[in-house]
């Protein structure tokens, strides 16, 4: 589904960052699985971002490490797809990084807007930029969770991202010792102007008992590692397409409905995915796309 020439651009990167094509930098509104963006639409560029099996296919095409960036405003269920999605479908040979949110922590912005929404609604103490970073922290442990859940007993092979401010030690000391946030992650974003900001965004994780690998943000939105993993190059594989992956739904579900199958665009031969999906009951909503069932049970 992409042109070689942008593929080959890709190659050597290491790890490749989807906030943008998730729309987390400016998607602050819920995102639930039964509206998500689908691989089976006719165009990508929608306000609900990319879908993810493409983000997936990129990574599998280029052999890079895909980094995942999860919307603000997304649901337990929608969490668990993305991630459900990532271990069936991804080349095994990769490793995935996960981050909930894109700069909670940064007033003004549309996930900190949502941030402190959420905080309120959840009544956390004390004043609303630290409900902000609190919430951030209490919300980022659970999508962690949610992730290792959906990878079983291969929750080993997934990152999980916590972000900081470097320049904010306060700021960073709320993130990362509330509700034990530091000790969940494998990795931090230490967005500092400075090497000293950056060096005391790292004692501090430490202090917290949470990691010293950590990724800095540089010019044109890439990210200078530090005690980072090394590991060998992955040649992609040439193979490599939308693969489906062994339907998990269980028998009970499965029992008087038709399968589902969507057809994607194929690098090489035909492939299909088949999404598990189940009766969507119950409650109703908008949420400013068309109208569709949600099952709020599933959307947790």
């Amino acid at each position: 589904p992409f042109a070689p020439q942008f593929v080959d651009s890709l190659r050597g990167v290491q790890t490749l960052r989807f906030a943008t094509w998730s729309r987390a930098v400016t998607f602050d509104r819920s995102a639930v699985w039964p509206l998500r963006p689908r691989a089976s639409r006719a165009t990508q560029v929608a306000a609900a971002g990319v879908a993810p099996e493409y983000e997936i296919a990129l990574a599998d095409a280029t052999g890079e490490d895909p980094w995942f960036t999860l919307p603000a405003g997304a649901t337990d269920a929608y969490v668990y797809g993305v991630a459900d999605l990532a271990h069936r479908l991804l080349d095994r040979r990769l490793r995935p990084v996960f981050e909930y949110g894109d700069r909670m922590w940064a007033d003004g912005t549309p996930s900190n807007t949502y941030a402190r929404m959420a905080a309120r609604n959840v009544s956390l103490p004390g004043d609303a930029r630290t409900g902000a970073l609190e919430w951030y922290a209490l919300r980022s442990t659970r999508v962690f969770a949610v992730i290792d859940r959906a990878y079983g007993p291969d929750a080993a092979l997934v990152d999980h991202v916590l972000s900081i401010p470097g320049d904010d030690a306060s700021a960073a000391r709320t993130i990362l010792s509330y509700a034990g946030a530091a000790r969940r992650a494998d990795v931090l974003i230490v967005d500092a102007a400075s090497d000293a900001s950056f060096a005391t965004a790292l004692v501090l994780s430490r202090a917290a008992g949470g990691p010293s690998a950590a990724w800095r943000p540089g010019a044109a939105g890439s990210l200078t590692g530090l005690d980072m993993p090394v590991r060998a190059d992955i040649a992609p594989d040439p193979r490599s397409s939308f693969v489906a992956g062994a339907d998990t739904t269980p028998q009970a579900e499965r029992a008087g409905r038709p399968p589902l199958a969507l057809h994607l665009f194929p690098l090489l031969s035909s492939k299909v995915v088949s999404p598990r999906v189940g009766a969507l009951p119950g409650l109703a909503g908008s949420l400013g796309e068309p109208l569709q069932a949600v099952d709020l049970s599933r959307e947790g």
